[in-house]
């Protein structure tokens, strides 16, 4: 990112506000990079915990505008955190609850977690 600063400037000194129009240009420019990503264009490659976002060229190129607009957020919120189900099995396996702290379950059940 420095080099690509360096470039834009022609290598010369900036004022700061020369510098903040320039690092302003290409994080706007990396932004349209991510957006690009959404449909497998672009610098850009989605993580395995962001690939639920992609979607193909042929329905990108179909949707209006404020689904673009729509989809390009859902992909910034998104943190990329797994999300992992906690669930309690019986000992013997047959009997599967997700483990809701509202649920009761028979206490004398031998309850273990799996991971």
């Amino acid at each position: 990112m420095n080099h690509q600063l360096k470039l834009k400037q022609d290598w010369r000194k900036l004022t700061v506000s020369g510098l903040l129009d320039n690092l302003h240009d290409l994080v706007r420019l990396q932004f349209l990079d991510l957006r690009r990503s959404l449909h497998g264009e672009g610098d850009y490659v989605l993580a395995q915990s962001f690939a639920q976002h992609h979607v193909t060229c042929q329905v990108w190129t179909s949707l209006a505008q404020d689904s673009k607009d729509n989809l390009h957020h859902k992909l910034l919120c998104d943190y990329g955190r797994k999300r992992r189900l906690k669930f309690k099995s019986q000992t013997d396996n047959e009997l599967i609850v997700s483990s809701n702290k509202n649920a009761s379950l028979d206490p004398q059940l031998v309850v273990r977690t799996s991971d």
